[in-house]
């Protein structure tokens, strides 16, 4: 939505916070289960 109301500014430019809530989820996870990070796969924040 707002790059389309802001067409000036590059679409690259724009992110969503669902990366942050992924990281975390990720995160989370791997504390929880007491891996490295880089080792759980296939989270899908929704």
């Amino acid at each position: 939505i707002c790059s389309k109301y802001a067409p000036s500014i590059p679409k690259e430019n724009f992110t969503a916070m669902t990366r942050l809530d992924q990281n975390r989820a990720q995160s989370q996870l791997a504390a929880k289960l007491g891996v490295p990070v880089k080792d759980v796969k296939n989270v899908i924040i929704w």
